[in-house]
């Protein structure tokens, strides 16, 4: 059951979760909406293992475009003269830090799997 504070979102809350395409019913009852979910078969938990895996995907995705994007930054300030030193050195910690979030993500998926592979 879903009972939002501001009841004039309500019809965007309902139809969000249509369009998500996760197989839940919403239905409004009043100032509150009630979601229906279908029975967690094999099938449909291997469905969710899908969307898991591309949300996981889209995470490492997204680390990636800061690392890149922290890079260039670091091209752009050793051209105006930063130091190349300090920039290897900040390199090597952005570095780091992406292997260390990676990591973090890979956990995360292989524990989601498992619980949503276990009856």
């Amino acid at each position: 059951v879903i009972s939002p504070w501001d009841k004039s979102v309500l019809d965007n809350i309902s139809k969000a979760i249509s369009n998500a395409k996760l197989g839940f019913s919403p239905v409004t009852e009043g100032d509150h909406i009630r979601v229906m979910t279908p029975e967690l078969t094999e099938e449909r938990r291997k469905e969710y293992v899908k969307i898991m895996k591309d949300k996981t995907e889209d995470a490492r995705v997204a680390v990636r475009s800061v690392r890149q994007n922290y890079r260039k930054e670091l091209d752009v300030m050793e051209s105006d003269g930063f130091s190349e030193e300090e920039a290897d050195r900040i390199r090597d910690n952005i570095e780091k830090l992406v292997k260390e979030y990676n990591e973090k993500i890979e956990k995360m998926k292989e524990s989601k799997e498992k619980d949503l592979m276990t009856i």
